[in-house]
């Protein structure tokens, strides 16, 4: 669970949300209710390194819940695993000598 910091114009909320997608520069998150398109939210989750503020870019009602998209205009801080950019690259390198 990651947790999102807001301000909906009347108070600062704390939402919880479901990571569903992870990259360097953004997080596709399920919710439990509609937030505003381009409002800036703060991300934090050390677990996951995930962390800054971030701008919902989209929020689209899916299986009873939202899921938002956030965009991290500094990087959201996640990092893929080392160990699975070696595998990859043991793959990719494999994959080479075959076709040669």
């Amino acid at each position: 669970m990651l947790r999102l910091l807001w301000d909906d114009g009347k108070q600062e909320r704390i939402l919880k949300a479901t990571v569903l997608n992870v990259s360097a520069t953004g997080v596709k998150l399920l919710v439990d209710e509609r937030l505003p398109v381009r409002a800036l939210v703060l991300c934090s989750d050390m677990k996951l390194g995930i962390y800054g503020s971030a701008s919902i870019r989209y929020c689209n009602f899916t299986r009873r819940k939202y899921e938002i998209g956030l965009e991290f205009a500094n990087g959201s801080g996640w990092r893929e695993p080392q160990d699975s950019v070696d595998s990859r690259s043991r793959d990719v390198r494999t994959s080479v000598r075959t076709l040669r």
